[in-house]
């Protein structure tokens, strides 16, 4: 299940940083994801982060300012309170 569905006491440290080792690993093979959102980070059946939807992933130079801006850009998705119901 992606992580835009679930209760946001489920966006933890654990995933966080589970979801940051992956981004890590997807920036070390020289690619950006290209679509960071919480749609796009699912757990698996045995607990594990997994970056989806690659389908924006391109590849970039290890000099790129694009990983930078990924890591700033996935610290904000687990900082930002989650939606209430609509009013």
């Amino acid at each position: 299940r992606t992580l835009d569905n679930v209760d946001a006491s489920l966006l933890t440290a654990s995933v966080y940083s589970q979801s940051l080792a992956a981004l890590q690993r997807l920036h070390e093979a020289g690619y950006v994801h290209g679509d960071l959102a919480l749609r796009n980070i699912a757990i698996d059946q045995d607990g594990r982060v997994v970056l989806i939807d690659l389908g924006s992933a391109r590849r970039a130079p290890q000099d790129s300012r694009d990983f930078q801006l990924e890591r700033k850009d996935l610290e904000k998705l687990f900082a930002a309170p989650s939606p209430g119901p609509p009013s």
